[in-house]
This record gives structure tokens, sequence and C-alpha cells, in this order.
């Protein structure tokens, strides 16, 4: 990722980059990143909409519709189920 965001060379990075200044260069990297591809989205998707205000409080609120991360052990035992029945993939227990 540094490579491809500044030109620097593998040899450069493995030896003149400190350890702590990873998090917070791929950090940076990471929200210069998502802030482009919002935009992105925003020029693809605001042509088409009449709020188009709504697509950046969307996005900065987060998306209520994505699910916990806890585990759902039913579901994944439905899942399991499903799976199982197909010949091209192999559940195990």
């Amino acid at each position: 990722m540094l490579a491809s965001e500044y030109g620097w060379t593998h040899e450069y990075i493995y030896t003149k980059v400190y350890f702590d200044e990873l998090f917070y260069l791929s950090e940076k990297i990471k929200g210069r990143r998502k802030g482009h591809y919002r935009m992105l989205l925003a020029i693809t998707h605001n042509p088409h909409v009449k709020d188009q205000d709504a697509l950046w409080r969307l996005l900065e609120e987060g998306n209520p519709a994505v699910p916990s991360a806890e585990f759902d052990a039913a579901g994944f035992e439905r899942l399991k189920m499903a799976m199982s029945k197909s010949p091209h993939v192999v559940v195990k227990e």
C-alpha cells in the first residue's frame, strides 16, 4: 500500500519507515481512499436522485441494514444444511 501510494521502493519501506509509522500512514491512506471512493460514488449516484445529500448522510451515519457482527448459530446451521445438498460442496462437521 505504501509503495503504490507514495512510490516508495520495498527496500525504502523496510529500512526507512519505522514500525509505529506504518499504522499512522496506512490509516491516512485508507481515509484518503475512502474519501475518494465516496466522491466517485456521489458523482455516479447523485445525478439520478432528488435528494443528493441523502447519500452523504447514509455514508456518514453508517448503514443500519448491515447486520451485527454477532455469530448467528441457527443461520449458520441453515447455511450448512443448504450447502450440504450441493454436489460441489463438502461440508465438514
